[in-house]
């Protein structure tokens, strides 16, 4: 279970400038997951493998399966599952193999010891060794182990020069995506959307006389990075969040509204839905749902795949920052706002009621593969079409 407190909400509870408005009074379920606390049905989250996030300090952290990720400035994370194909160890030991290399030049390759320094962005219990790359007396390259497929893809590492004046740079083969290392504090170094070609690694090139440390490389297919996943000798895969709720009783899924705050991190990509519901967890869609269109939101009510009704071309979430989103919907009158704006048009398409028992949060359950990738921060359902002024106000 998802180890939120029941709480009595004040009618009149105001809320800060970035989260949701006032009127909780009247809703079926109010969870505020970066305080831990709710009105409605407890949360359950299930997630079949261990995960890393940050904590409002930016360090990252383990979390144990079926453990939520949240931060207390932002809420509870929503993640697509997603594949590491590098197959080194990338949270390193003193002990661990560095045979998952291909080294070109004079650069070397071995574990060290950094452990003040890995701490101010990555818990001791991940690792406090990092990968030292050496680039010697000429110069060199490493590849790491995994390669990509023909599609689009991304890598990210955490690293700092730790001596030398000469560019460092990670990239594909064929330096795609290029990306220079710079800082000498650690630093989150990423490459989106690049499109690899079958066989492209990931390759770090070291000038001489200067010397990289890196922890947690990863390299995925798809447009954008999700959190790193830890490999020992072999891809890893991190499985997707889960979190569900019984059903209110009071929802009648052709008469709702909902209301939320989201914050979308700069690595992620608004893909999937922030609410859904169906009888088997394979059933109907219900609240907010993003196409990956422009990177938006729609709001699609689906029961059991007959009758359609939804919002089209919602506008972007962008990233680094909060925004209020709601809905509401009767029948095949939808309304949906963003930030107090009306967002998207409606389309045709009545939905007949589904029989759900359950509600999904943060994923679609028609497909457990679309979610937000985004933080939830607090999250509203009210049984009842709201009117569009008071939507408006509620996400202003």
């Amino acid at each position: 279970m998802f180890p939120l407190h029941p709480v009595t909400l004040d009618p009149d509870f105001l809320h800060p400038a970035i989260a949701l408005r006032p009127a909780i009074n009247g809703a079926t379920a109010f969870y505020d997951f970066a305080n831990g606390t709710y009105w409605g049905p407890p949360v359950t989250h299930t997630r079949a493998s261990e995960a890393l996030g940050t904590n409002a300090a930016g360090v990252w952290q383990k979390y144990a399966n079926d453990m939520h990720r949240t931060r207390t400035d932002r809420g509870m994370l929503s993640e697509v599952a997603a594949t590491n194909l590098n197959t080194n160890y990338n949270a390193p030991a003193s002990g661990s193999p560095t045979t998952a290399y291909t080294v070109t030049g004079t650069a070397t390759v071995a574990n060290i010891a950094d452990t003040t320094a890995l701490a101010a962005i990555v818990d001791p219990a991940i690792c406090t060794y990092a990968i030292k790359v050496d680039g010697g007396a000429s110069g060199g390259a490493v590849t790491v182990a995994g390669a990509a497929t023909t599609a689009a893809h991304s890598f990210q590492l955490i690293a700092r020069r730790f001596s030398g004046a000469g560019t460092i740079t990670a990239t594909l083969t064929g330096a795609k995506g290029s990306q220079n290392i710079t800082s000498a504090t650690y630093t989150r170094i990423k490459s989106e959307n690049i499109a690899a070609a079958a066989g492209d690694l990931l390759t770090l090139t070291v000038p001489a006389s200067t010397v990289l440390y890196f922890v947690l490389n990863q390299f995925e297919l798809g447009a954008f990075c999700t959190t790193p996943i830890v490999v020992a000798g072999a891809a890893a895969l991190r499985q997707a969040d889960q979190m569900t709720i019984p059903l209110p009783g009071a929802i009648n899924p052709l008469a709702w509204s909902v209301v939320a705050t989201v914050y979308r991190e700069s690595f992620t990509t608004i893909a999937g839905g922030l609410l859904s519901f169906g009888s088997t967890l394979n059933g109907s869609r219900f609240g907010f749902f993003g196409t990956g269109f422009g990177n938006g939101i729609q709001t699609l009510v689906i029961a059991d795949g007959v009758g359609v009704a939804n919002i089209l071309g919602g506008a972007a979430i962008s990233t680094g920052a909060f925004h209020n989103v709601g809905a509401s919907v009767r029948q095949d009158d939808f309304r949906q706002f963003r930030d107090g704006t009306a967002d998207g048009a409606d389309a045709a398409g009545t939905p007949s009621a589904p029989a759900g028992t359950v509600i999904g949060i943060g994923w679609d359950t028609m497909n457990g593969s679309l979610q937000p990738n985004a933080w939830i921060q607090k999250l509203a359902i009210y049984p009842a079409d709201l009117p569009q002024e008071q939507i408006k106000w509620l996400t202003t």
